[in-house]
């Protein structure tokens, strides 16, 4: 039995060893069986004690090793809660920037959920704050890093998920959304949200009847949901169901007033109507529509176009595609209308002139005006160039 000088977590303490060797000398290396002194011992000077003092000087180490460890303990327990102060300091920060953000105070949301991320790069709220200002901006792959890092520092929160799950449906990357739907859906069954991007992946998918489950889920987790409500009836009027489109929209509007609903309720009510031949109807939907509809909404005002001509209301159809092609002259869908509708007067046009001596166009009148800069259907006044055939 040996006892030996050594430097124990940078003291110098007398410990004890047993060897199945020769006298160790000064500077040898030492085994130790136990795991806890293996790499923290170095041997300075052997130095034989009595076996009295080698039980004194055991015990102090058992006692000893309590206060150790504890040290240890209360450093980590140190850095964890000045991690903490600091996150409490960027959350203040970051709740400031989601106050600005709904007030669409947007730079001053920007920096305000900078400067909490400089503080404090695990605040989830920051992260998600500033994924939705770089998503307006049109910095898509910004935005997506930063809602990635905010549902892996929240530990997968349902809504963060589904929101990530949306830019990757929006950006394309199909398999991305679905992961993000399931693991949503994983963690919460009853989260409509996830059940709601289930049905817009599967609906992009051309899987209509998957789709239409799933938009149920999503209504049996929240029965007053009119995005999804809105959706199942567009998504059954493409499954050519006017009928249960009609009652889905009826449902909807049985807790709105009429002033309440908004023109895509109107315009798809209408559109269903047209479908199951209730014109009259159909054409009051669509007077409701066009007067909820913004200025601004070319395709809005793009399917009104389309069902006025629909009910052969064709000079509206030309006053409502006119304001969609002054704002975007090249949109694809309004200039296929626009060439139906010019096919359609020149028709009529010619059977005119074959069977009457006076030619008159009751479903397209040539006076009919075009609103905005955008390209005219017909000449403005073709009429006097006209010769009657004899």
């Amino acid at each position: 039995m040996w006892t030996v000088v050594a430097r124990l977590n940078g003291s110098r303490k007398l410990v004890q060893f047993q060897f199945s060797e020769p006298k160790p000398t000064f500077g040898s290396r030492i085994v130790c069986e136990n795991t806890y002194f293996l790499n923290s011992i170095t041997p300075l000077l052997p130095m034989p004690i009595s076996d009295r003092n080698s039980r004194v000087l055991c015990l102090g180490l058992v006692l000893l090793a309590p206060v150790l460890v504890g040290s240890a303990m209360g450093c980590r327990s140190l850095r964890r809660s000045q991690s903490n102060a600091t996150l409490a300091e960027a959350r203040k920060y970051s709740l400031r920037g989601a106050e600005a953000l709904q007030s669409n105070k947007t730079d001053d949301a920007e920096a305000l959920f900078t400067e909490s991320l400089r503080r404090s790069p695990q605040d989830e709220r920051a992260h998600w704050g500033m994924a939705e200002i770089q998503w307006q901006k049109g910095n898509h792959a910004v935005a997506t890093r930063h809602m990635q890092e905010a549902a892996r520092i929240s530990g997968n929160n349902p809504e963060l998920l589904v929101r990530l799950g949306e830019m990757n449906l929006e950006q394309g990357q199909i398999a991305q959304a679905q992961a993000q739907a399931d693991l949503a859906l994983n963690n919460n069954r009853q989260q409509a949200e996830a059940w709601q991007l289930r049905a817009r992946i599967a609906s992009d998918q051309g899987q209509l009847q998957e789709a239409m489950q799933f938009y149920h889920r999503s209504l049996m987790a929240q029965p007053d949901n009119p995005p999804v409500q809105l959706a199942l009836a567009e998504l059954y009027q493409r499954m050519n169901r006017p009928q249960r489109a009609l009652a889905t929209l009826e449902r909807m509007s049985d807790l709105r007033s009429p002033e309440s609903q908004s023109a895509t309720a109107w315009l798809l009510k209408g559109q269903a109507m047209a479908s199951l031949g209730q014109t009259n109807e159909a054409k009051v939907c669509l007077g409701q529509a066009t007067q909820q509809a913004k200025c601004d909404d070319c395709q809005t005002f793009l399917q009104i176009a389309q069902l006025n001509a629909q009910l052969g209301q064709v000079a509206e159809a030309r006053i409502y595609l006119g304001q969609v092609l002054s704002r975007q002259p090249a949109h694809p869908e309004a200039l296929a209308l626009q060439s139906h509708l010019q096919q359609h007067f020149q028709s009529t046009w010619q059977d005119g002139l074959i069977t009457n001596t006076n030619p008159t166009i009751d479903t397209v009148p040539v006076s009919a005006p075009i609103v905005g800069p955008g390209p005219a259907l017909i000449e403005d006044n073709p009429a006097p160039t006209l010769q009657t055939p004899k």
